[in-house]
């Protein structure tokens, strides 16, 4: 499958309902970033990697969001989301890499970012951390959507080809169990994620070192981590899909 009908917002949305590893993650993510904005009064919000808007779905109608911006590089997903949200006046999406689009230099309060740090390629991963470091008015915090593989040393090599293998067996196989009637389509669409990470292409997968030394030494603190897949044993290296708060310090 070529990666521009890979990542329609058809084939995006079929593919993450279906899957109950990132129900899961969705669920616990709308969660923990409903409970930050519980405590932010008239919140100035950036949605990054924002895609179809799945991430603002259980977010959007928080009475504390002053404004929010949706960000994503494909307008097909930015087209949707605007559909999705057009009767909420205080949402805006716009078409931009988002590593350009946090150069203007506004300061958000909480930034939210689903399953959006492994869409920036590994050798920018640092830079972008400082980026989001920067995008945030002291004491501001970042919710991240993570899909947290075992441990690797470094990206495109064998290792990390086994751990991306690993992570996406573990979900295909969940899936199945849990859905048995789900469709071949379905279960191409998952391994498809497999093909492109191994390629470094579109999917650049972190594991939980690398991911927590990037975000510690950009300057931010972690508040909060919490895996919401798998539910029992967990994967090693405690992989999964992971829900994190990071915050920036009053002082920063």
């Amino acid at each position: 499958m070529d990666v521009f009908h890979y990542l329609a917002p058809g084939n995006y949305e079929m593919e993450e309902w279906s899957r109950p590893d990132e129900m899961a993650l969705f669920g616990a993510f709308w969660e923990r970033a409903q409970a930050e904005l519980d405590t932010i009064a008239e919140a100035e919000i950036a949605d990054l990697c924002c895609g179809t808007g799945m991430s603002l779905l259980g977010v959007i109608s928080h009475p504390n969001i002053k404004t929010v911006t949706g960000v994503d590089i494909d307008a097909r997903n930015i087209a949707f989301a605007r559909q999705r949200f057009g009767i909420f006046e205080n949402a805006t999406f716009q078409v931009a890499d988002v590593t350009d689009f946090l150069k203007a230099g506004k300061e958000y309060d909480l930034l939210l970012l689903s399953s959006a740090y492994h869409h920036i390629e590994h050798s920018l991963q640092p830079a972008f951390a400082r980026q989001l470091f920067g995008a945030l008015k002291p004491g501001g915090r970042a919710v991240f959507a993570e899909n947290i593989v075992p441990y690797f040393d470094a990206p495109l090599t064998e290792p990390y080809n086994t751990a991306v293998v690993q992570f996406y067996a573990a979900a295909r196989d969940d899936t199945r169990q849990r859905r048995p009637n789900i469709s071949d389509r379905i279960i191409r669409l998952i391994e498809e994620n497999v093909s492109l990470a191994i390629r470094g292409e579109v999917e650049f997968k972190v594991c939980r070192q690398h991911f927590l030394s990037q975000l510690q030494q950009a300057g931010f603190e972690m508040i909060y981590e919490a895996r919401a897949w798998p539910a029992g044993e967990p994967l090693p290296d405690n992989s999964g899909n992971h829900v994190f708060v990071f915050r920036k310090p009053d002082a920063a």
